[in-house]
């Protein structure tokens, strides 16, 4: 969804230096998005973490952590 928001179209009509502010406001947004999911992810290990629990959805949320957390290193 990341790739996604920031790919998304802008709105025709902005000026240039609209254009720059939208972008750069959409980034911030998007970012603490991500920082939340992984604030959300985060709690969902510990949790499992505290009452032993495996399989493949502790798998996916380690791998989300992992692809948000590399995703908020890009450079943008």
């Amino acid at each position: 969804m990341h790739d996604q928001l920031l790919a998304a179209p802008l709105p025709a009509h902005l000026t240039e230096p609209q254009r720059e502010l939208y972008k750069q406001e959409l980034r911030a947004r998007v970012r603490s998005l991500m920082t939340k999911a992984i604030a959300i992810y985060q709690g969902t290990l510990q949790a499992a973490e505290r009452t032993g629990a495996r399989g493949e959805a502790v798998a996916r949320a380690t791998a989300a952590v992992e692809r948000l957390r590399a995703s908020l290193a890009e450079p943008r």
